[in-house]
């Protein structure tokens, strides 16, 4: 309650809206964007929860999310347009949904994911759907790729681990995806840089990485190594480091051994239809799926 004037002989509840902390008050105060007041006399604002948000203040209520937008966090002023690569299918939603491999969303706000087309296919996350490989098959429109689950180290990034790609025919593409974690009790990791270096350095790709990328503990960050050997036959060696911005402490650079095998190709596709499946890869989520013979 509030009393604005001198001489009163009795106080004001608060409106809808509206609120009054203290006592002794003068005059109410007006509800915060990002929270709401539903009732007269109170005494405090109630935030918005996620899935809701408030865009003006004096509010009496909160405002569902609109599909294809989500609120992830209470006390939000506004909602958040699905961004490509995922989509929200109803409303009120406190999060988005990235497209499944074989989908694909190629822009903002959407409520669906669109399936790829036949003769293509899509990794976790896409975009827009790429050309099968030559010679290969991709069923429901998934490309197969070997996998594999690392946990990084902190305290030992000089060693994190050695990624094999499988054997791979000359003129072919070789894919490993990785499932990226950090234990329980780490802090999260920001993707500052990555480089390749070693004899072979040329052959190898990373997929899925972009810089700004964070990754946290008890959630894997999913990326991929491509190996693309051209004419190239034999053992294929290259180091692969991740460099990362820790919350706090020492910058760390994650080294990962890498290691392929090139074999004589029975069949040689155009190597135009190669590069540009190399090029649509760049930037994209994986499947988490076995890789085609």
């Amino acid at each position: 309650y509030y009393v604005a004037t001198a001489g009163a002989t009795g106080q004001t509840q608060a409106s809808p809206g509206y609120y009054v902390p203290t006592a002794g008050a003068t005059a109410p105060t007006l509800a915060s964007p990002g929270s709401y007041v539903p009732t007269a006399g109170a005494s405090s604002q109630t935030q918005a929860s996620p899935g809701y948000y408030v865009a003006t203040a004096g509010a009496t209520g909160p405002t569902l999310a609109s599909p294809g937008s989500y609120v992830p966090t209470a006390g939000a002023s506004s909602q958040t347009q699905a961004s490509p690569g995922h989509y929200v299918p109803t409303a009120g939603a406190s999060s988005q949904i990235q497209a499944s491999a074989g989908y694909y969303v190629p822009g903002y706000g959407a409520t669906a994911p669109t399936a790829v087309p036949p003769g293509t296919y899509s990794f976790a996350g896409a975009v827009n759907p790429i050309p099968c490989p030559p010679g290969a098959a991709c069923p429901g429109g998934v490309l197969d790729t070997a996998l594999q689950f690392i946990t990084l180290n902190p305290a030992q990034p000089d060693n994190a681990g050695t990624i094999a790609i499988p054997d791979t025919a000359a003129n072919a593409l070789g894919v490993t995806s990785l499932s990226l974690s950090l234990p329980a009790n780490a802090e999260s990791f920001q993707i500052t840089g990555w480089s390749f270096s070693g004899p072979n350095a040329g052959l190898f790709s990373l997929l899925g990485a972009s810089l700004g990328m964070v990754i946290k503990p008890g959630i894997g960050l999913d990326l991929a190594v491509a190996f693309l050997p051209g004419v190239f036959t034999g053992a294929a060696l290259a180091t692969l480091q991740i460099d990362m911005l820790p919350y706090s402490g020492p910058d760390p650079a994650f080294i990962f051994g890498l290691s392929a095998l090139s074999t004589p190709a029975t069949g040689v596709p155009e190597p135009a239809g190669l590069a540009c499946l190399a090029a649509g890869l760049l930037g994209l989520g994986f499947a988490r799926r076995r890789r085609c013979g």
